[in-house]
């Protein structure tokens, strides 16, 4: 399977578990925090998967669904940064 092809596969899988947590997103909040998932897992060197679980765990996909009106005019990395302070705030321990 070529690469973009095997992207667009995962970015599927995400996507259908983003929609499964609240299916009442608008289509532009799906691509929105598929992207942001996506950075949080660059920046701490995590699989998708595992940032899903994660911010889902400790509140940050719900942070993101409320709050998306503002954090989406942010840049990624401050969205991560707000990210991160959620988590931590709801018993996240990354750093």
């Amino acid at each position: 399977m070529c690469t973009f092809a095997a992207q667009a596969q995962r970015n599927g899988a995400l996507q259908k578990d983003i929609l499964q947590f609240n299916s009442d997103m608008s289509k532009y909040e799906i691509p929105y925090l598929t992207a942001s998932i996506q950075a949080f897992a660059q920046r701490f060197s995590m699989t998708r998967q595992a940032a899903f679980r994660y911010l889902h765990e400790h509140k940050g996909l719900a942070f993101l669904i409320e709050f998306f009106d503002v954090e989406h005019l942010q840049s990624m990395d401050e969205t991560i940064d707000d990210l991160l302070i959620v988590c931590q705030k709801n018993g996240g321990t990354l750093a």
